[in-house]
């Protein structure tokens, strides 16, 4: 399968070189460009890399200015971001309680991504254990923070809303980072291993991961938790943060050597090696086109992850072998139980967030117990998409 035109132009500009001009236009359709870079989550990205110029140049005035909407959403869900934080951060310190900003809300806080550059839906941050509870009844509490009618998961409480319009989701662990055994870290086992760091400006005793924890979280959380289901953290998305957080620098030097022991039992060393190649190839001058063909890890790496995020039928092939391999954060068996629980037992949002919200509360009942005949036919077809992908 060769890469489809569009999809390359859009996957050099927001990794490959950036030159301050252009000999000439792009020889592909700038619409076409402009939607693969939105279907992979990579529109603000690349119109935080170029100047508006020589973007203009590349895709001409309308599909620059798609690019730059793009960052001006994600530019201003970032200050909303660095806003809540900083009301979590507060009441954390009224409370005397320490907290560690996750993902996301890291990497903005700490400006390691240029600005707009990387969307923003929530923001995670880790409590000290036994005290999860507590931070997030406060936060309710205080009356900017509703509870969402959605399921709270194995590793963090039930999402909250914000009137800014970002979700604040209170972690128990961090899922799959294992630094001190079996069970995913929690916040006594960063403090015991020093992998955290304060950050200047936010009230009480506010953290955020130091490098080599920001990469092992955002390896484990973009392979094992949601490689194989792509809409949870965007993949393309994914790609630029370890590109940022340069992951390839950290396999090369051999510094990923201290981390790698923490994620190894649910990623392993060739995946984090052909990821880290495939970033080498991305941003080199060879782009998309040289990186795409091949059946070594790094291209195959690479087709995963775009197709993940551009083609339907590949998305849906992925399912099956998500619900199979569901990564614990303590016994597989519990994790396992609670996912298919959650599929099948649907809250009143989870009914809204997929089908819609009905015109009676009768309609709820109605889409609950119409939910386990839904889920035989997404199997069915899922199954369908996942023969199909394996002959392709």
């Amino acid at each position: 399968m060769e890469i489809q035109p569009p999809v390359a132009c859009a996957l050099d500009l927001a990794f490959g070189p950036v030159a301050e001009q252009v000999g000439s236009p792009i020889d592909v359709d700038s619409q076409a460009v402009v939607e693969a870079a939105r279907s992979m989550a990579l529109g603000g990205r690349i119109a935080a890399r170029w100047s508006r110029g020589t973007l203009e140049e590349i895709l001409g005035p309308l599909g620059a200015e798609a690019c730059r909407m793009d960052r001006r959403r994600s530019a201003a869900a970032e200050l909303q971001a660095e806003a809540v934080a900083e009301g979590i951060s507060a009441t954390a310190a009224a409370m005397g309680m320490p907290v560690v900003f996750l993902k996301g809300a890291a990497l903005v806080m700490e400006g390691l991504i240029l600005s707009g550059s990387r969307g923003l839906g929530d923001v995670d941050v880790l409590a000290p254990e036994g005290r999860e509870q507590a931070l997030q009844d406060r936060l309710k509490a205080e009356g900017c923070f509703e509870p969402e009618d959605l399921p709270s998961g194995e590793h963090q409480l039930q999402a909250l809303g914000h009137p800014l319009g970002l979700a604040v989701e209170v972690h128990l662990c961090l899922r799959g980072v294992r630094c001190s055994g079996r069970d995913s870290a929690i916040l006594a086992d960063l403090d015991d291993l020093g992998l955290t760091q304060r950050v200047e400006g936010l009230s009480g005793d506010t953290r955020v991961p130091g490098l080599d924890l920001l990469l092992a979280h955002a390896v484990v959380h973009g392979l094992a938790q949601h490689g194989l289901n792509p809409k949870g953290y965007p993949m393309l998305r994914f790609v630029g943060d370890i590109i940022d957080l340069d992951l390839a620098g950290a396999v090369e030097s051999g510094a990923f050597e201290r981390w790698m022991p923490w994620v190894e039992r649910d990623v392993s060393r060739r995946e984090v090696e052909a990821l880290a190649d495939m970033c080498r190839r991305l941003v080199g001058e060879q782009g998309a086109v040289g990186a795409w063909p091949g059946s070594d890890d790094s291209a195959l790496m690479l087709r995963h992850l775009v197709l993940g995020a551009v083609d339907i039928e590949y998305r849906d092939s992925l399912r099956i072998r998500s619900l199979a391999l569901v990564m614990p954060s303590r016994g597989r068996s519990a994790t396992l139980l609670r996912t298919l629980w959650g599929a099948t037992v649907l809250t009143r949002g989870q009914v809204d967030a997929l089908y819609g919200k009905p015109s009676s509360s009768w309609g709820y009942w109605g889409y609950r117990l119409y939910r386990p005949f839904d889920l035989i036919g997404r199997t069915i077809r899922y199954g369908s998409a996942a023969i199909k992908a394996r002959w392709r």
